[in-house]
């Protein structure tokens, strides 16, 4: 039981901001200036602009 809960706790730290992410680049995939090369150039410009907490709330 332990071991379940770790995983799903592993699981939603993990692919919760890709996630994240990857709606972002959905969305926003139109307008040429949104566009990111990679999803960790998107993580760390998103952390820059809003901070480490934007997506928590």
């Amino acid at each position: 039981m332990t071991a379940g809960a770790v995983a799903g706790i592993l699981e939603h730290t993990v692919m919760y901001p890709v996630d994240s992410v990857k709606t972002r680049m959905q969305s926003l995939q139109p307008d040429p200036k949104a566009q990111y090369r990679s999803v960790f150039e998107a993580l760390r410009k998103i952390v820059q602009t809003e901070g480490f907490c934007a997506g928590s709330t």
